[in-house]
């Protein structure tokens, strides 16, 4: 079943320009969780050893379309958590 598609001037609600894939690479003894993330409309990717590393990849990309709305699918205008 589709999800219903958005007809409003916004787009869709989660657009790819805001989404990432985590993939975690199992949980090690002092409970870090490391793994791999990326960018799923530029491609970029990152290794991470801990959630502050995870956090300023995304961040970074975040700003990156915050900075230069029109690399962006939609603009970063909808990359918000207010939604």
């Amino acid at each position: 079943m589709q999800p219903p598609k958005r007809t409003d001037e916004e787009g869709p609600r989660f657009p790819t320009d805001c989404a990432f894939v985590v993939q975690f690479q199992g949980k090690h003894s002092d409970h870090r969780r490391p793994g791999r993330v990326e960018h799923l409309a530029s491609g970029r990717a990152a290794r991470f050893e801990n959630a502050h590393q995870f956090w300023d990849f995304v961040s970074a990309v975040l700003s990156e379309l915050e900075k230069d709305p029109a690399s962006g699918e939609h603009g970063a205008r909808i990359c918000r958590t207010d939604q």
